[in-house]
């Protein structure tokens, strides 16, 4: 390892962080060479089991991004190590094959530790002893890392429509929903960037809103307009809680409305 990508090197950790459009941006492009990659080496003919090794990829990329990011601030450092990352896990789940979900499940979460191992657990100790990040620093990250978090679970809902209906990831021209959910990402990404999460309460809402969308519809073109036009109301209206809460308990009532209808009636005015 070069010195400039050593994690036990404290000369390679940063000041402050890079804007949060920036790190969401190469988050996404990072999460895109990760699902390129595994739809080529994976060889699993089960759906189930093939979401579940992607999804449990998405996963760990996530927490190492968080981490790594959060202690070294360095976005280039970052970046360098989640390359690697995605390439150990592949790497690794292509070696166990396909017995059962069970021996699946075990051997992915040796190949996360395996992962853990050769990142997060390489970051300086002695560092990490003495780290503290300023209110506005805390502030920020708290953004950052919550805007990484809903961008990866609206993922990880994307592909499960995708992948698990009709085994569309297992085909041989599966290349064309990879497209499709990279150009659906972008806007989610563009929607993101204007988001400024301060409150628990509003990243609660947001989830929620996100597994109503999960559970209770069904077309794809559907939830995708759900989703947008939550997060574009998201930044420039306040979230009524109650109103939430009550509307989504009103499943069929919302299936038979237009997105934009269902939406507007979620919001303060």
């Amino acid at each position: 390892m070069s010195d400039n990508t050593n994690l036990l090197n404290t000369n390679n950790y940063n000041m402050k962080l890079d804007s949060k459009n920036l790190i969401i941006f190469e988050y996404n492009k990072l999460l895109n060479e990760y699902m390129s990659h595994i739809i080529k080496q994976l060889v699993i003919k089960d759906s189930v089991h093939y979401l579940f090794i992607v999804n449990r990829g998405f996963d760990l990329l996530k927490n190492i991004f968080i981490s790594l990011l959060y202690y070294t601030k360095n976005l280039e450092l970052t970046v360098h190590h989640l390359r690697k990352s995605y390439l150990y896990y592949t790497e690794f789940i292509g070696q166990v094959g396909e017995d059962s979900n069970s021996f699946l499940q075990l051997n992915s979460k040796d190949a996360c530790l395996f992962v853990y191992k050769k990142t997060i657990y390489e970051i300086n100790d002695e560092y990490k002893k003495n780290f503290e990040l300023s209110k506005k620093e805390q502030e920020t990250f708290f953004d950052i890392k919550e805007n990484i978090f809903i961008f990866t679970k609206i993922l990880k809902l994307i592909c499960l429509k995708y992948i698990q209906p009709e085994n569309k990831f297992l085909e041989k021209n599966n290349t064309i929903y990879f497209k499709n959910i990279k150009q659906f990402m972008v806007k989610i990404i563009n929607e993101l960037k204007k988001s400024d999460f301060k409150k628990d309460q509003d990243i609660n809402d947001i989830y929620n809103f996100i597994n109503y969308v999960e559970n209770n519809v069904v077309h794809l073109d559907k939830i995708q307009q759900l989703l947008i036009a939550f997060l574009k109301k998201s930044n420039s209206h306040e979230i009524d809680s109650m109103k939430l809460c009550k509307l989504l308990l009103n499943i069929e009532e919302n299936n038979n409305q237009t997105s934009i209808k269902f939406i507007n009636k979620l919001f303060r005015k």
